[in-house]
């Protein structure tokens, strides 16, 4: 009898789970869910806590197009304002906000913005500020697009589905920072949207008309998908077996 000895071994990529970190939003604030607000989709799943920001691939703000590498209007709702839903103007670099999770937002209008993944996702996540309601509208309002080649607008995806909104946003929730007392903080609500296939270039276009015109992102990200438990069995099994028929083979 012939004894067989193998060893299996296997690199998985563990990214982002959507499902909510912490559960720290505020209970009671008001808001609104249905029809009519921007992005809204019945199937979409509303998370309390926030979203896993530590595989998020940030994003880099290009700005709005080909000749036009700054935003039209920049500012701050993060530490300038205690992370209340206010804003200051002026304050970063109409360049360079827009490229991380820290409050300094690049504000969008009908002629949109791009962000570039650095490599092709079909899932992103959006950061937007909120200075001001509708809750949840003022957290979603604006469309998105893929496309794998920068500034070229004929090659835009189906815009993106949104599936996921985290109603902590990326940071928890703090009740101490609400000065105005009505339940939502400038980070509050983030998007997570799925796209029809895998694209570098993200394009950001406001909703449409006000109240919704005008969103203040504070970043886009790829979202790096966890492969269901089910799968990495299905896989880890499957080498097993592969493994073994070949040693079969080549002993036979």
């Amino acid at each position: 009898m012939k004894k067989f000895k193998f060893s299996l071994a296997f690199t998985v990529l563990i990214g982002l789970t959507l499902s909510g970190n912490a559960s720290a939003y505020q209970i009671g604030a008001s808001y609104v869910w249905g029809p009519g607000v921007p992005g809204y989709e019945a199937s979409a799943t509303l998370h309390n806590g926030t979203i896993d920001t530590s595989t998020l691939a940030i994003g880099d703000f290009m700005g709005r197009n080909a000749a036009t590498p700054n935003a039209a209007s920049f500012g701050d709702s993060g530490v300038s304002v205690g992370w209340d839903d206010n804003w200051i103007g002026g304050v970063g670099d109409a360049n360079t906000n827009g490229d991380a999770l820290d409050g300094l937002w690049t504000q969008i209008f009908a002629d949109g913005g791009w962000w570039d993944l650095g490599a092709a996702y079909d899932s992103v996540a959006v950061f937007s500020a909120q200075d001001h309601g509708p809750y949840l509208g003022e957290g979603l309002e604006y469309h998105i697009f893929g496309t794998n080649t920068l500034w070229d607008n004929g090659s835009l995806s189906t815009e993106a589905l949104l599936t996921d909104v985290y109603l902590d946003g990326w940071r928890t929730h703090n009740t101490a920072e609400d000065s105005n007392a009505n339940g939502w903080l400038s980070d509050d609500i983030s998007g997570v949207f799925q796209l029809d296939n895998s694209y570098r270039y993200i394009k950001l276009v406001a909703w449409g008309a006000s109240p919704y015109d005008e969103p203040e992102i504070d970043a886009v990200a790829g979202v790096i998908k966890v492969p269901e438990p089910g799968s990495l069995a299905l896989l880890g099994v499957g080498l097993v077996g592969l493994g073994f028929m070949r040693r079969r083979m080549k002993n036979s």
